[in-house]
Formats: C-alpha cells, structure tokens, sequence
C-alpha cells in the first residue's frame, strides 16, 4: 500500500494517509469505537512524502522499481506477536536502504495473544530495533481491529 507522510513545521502535525486519503492511521478502530476525526487534512501540510509499506505477503521486492516510482520511505514489517517472523525482512529492509530509502521496521500487534512488553521484546531482539544511522525510522506499531476476523 502506498502511503503519504506530511510535516507541518509549526504546529507538529504528522498525517499520515494512503494515496487516496480514505485510510489514514487508526481508520478502522475508529470506524469500530465510533471516535471521531481530528479533522486534519492532508491539505494543512506543507510537504509529502511517498512512502510504502511490506510484508511477507508481497515476496522479494524490486526497490530500484518503487525507488524510480517516487517512494522515498519504507516501512517493512519484521515480526507479529511473539512467534512470527517475516522471512523476507531481510531483503526487504535491507534492499529499500540499498536504493537510498529510509526505512524502518514495524511490528504486528496480537494483544489477545501476550503482553505488550514480550511482543516489544521480541521485535527489538528479530530486527525492530532502531539504529542511528539517519536513514533508519524509529519502529511502528501496527494494531488492527480485529486483524483475523469478518470485521478487520
């Protein structure tokens, strides 16, 4: 999925939202508690910048191809719960910073499976963690509705 991450210097608004702007961070738990939008736009940003995001799900990926398609950020997703881990992080967090991407790492969260403090334990130790190197984003928490269910 592609994603645009907009700044606005004065104010520290972050948006972040997909290419059509229908699915922004938080969207379906929102959708499912009822909770309102904050009313920030993608429009209030002074800047953007393409993004995207992998799993195992979409393989080896060909970062030269979605380098030359204007993403400049990756987020690759390394680990879900306490068990899984993507077989295909490696290419996929190392190939986006090959081309000259920023990347980081995110985790999937199965809060019905263990604790918040083994799922972070176990994203740090299988490749989440955070190096200071300037093109590494700090790692992200993905939490979904129901992931595995008719309402995900």
């Amino acid at each position: 999925m592609t994603w645009r991450l907009s700044f606005v210097l004065a104010g520290v608004l972050v948006v972040v939202q997909n290419r059509t702007g229908n699915h922004s961070m938080g969207a379906t738990i929102a959708v499912h508690e009822g909770e309102q939008s904050s009313g920030v736009t993608p429009s209030a940003a002074v800047a953007s910048v393409a993004g995207i995001d992998f799993s195992s799900y979409q393989g080896n990926v060909n970062w030269q191809a979605q380098y030359n398609a204007g993403k400049r950020f990756a987020y690759v997703k390394a680990t879900e719960g306490t068990t899984y881990k993507n077989p295909y992080f490696t290419q996929q967090y190392n190939g986006s910073y090959g081309v000259g991407m920023i990347r980081g790492a995110y985790h999937f969260a199965r809060p019905d499976r263990s604790s918040g403090a083994s799922q972070a334990s176990f994203f740090v130790r299988s490749g989440g963690a955070w190096s200071a190197d300037g093109k590494t984003l700090p790692g992200a928490l993905d939490m979904e509705y129901n992931p595995y269910g008719a309402t995900c």
